[in-house]
């Protein structure tokens, strides 16, 4: 993390907040929406992703996990582009629909009325 946080003293890095390598308190996952997570196989913070993907999973928050044979981090647009993450940015928009849809298909009329 100290390539991101240059001149930290440590207490950033160790922060939940910051870091996905650190639990976040007890409690704070499960208030998460549904998540749709991409990681890139060579992104240095690959790993990261998959973990915070594992905890989600664990609470019932995670859509769907998908990873590409890229680098490639901070810009989906450009991933559409062609390469190994080719339809990354569709497949990305396609899932958020779908789930979406769902959601809005589960609640009657009187439900959104209600609330």
């Amino acid at each position: 993390w100290s390539i991101f946080l240059p001149g930290d003293d440590g207490t950033l890095a160790n922060d939940w907040r910051v870091s996905l390598l650190v639990d976040p308190p007890e409690g704070v996952l499960a208030k998460l929406p549904p998540t749709y997570i991409e990681i890139h196989t060579r992104d240095i913070l690959r790993d990261e992703g998959a973990l915070y993907a594992n905890r989600l999973q664990k609470q019932g928050k995670l859509i769907e996990l998908r990873e590409y044979d890229t680098s490639h981090i901070g810009g989906m647009p450009i991933l559409s582009k062609g390469g190994t993450a080719d339809g990354s940015y569709e497949h990305a928009i396609d899932v958020l629909k779908q789930y979406l849809y769902m959601e809005e298909d589960a609640l009657s009329f009187s439900d959104s009325v209600d609330n």
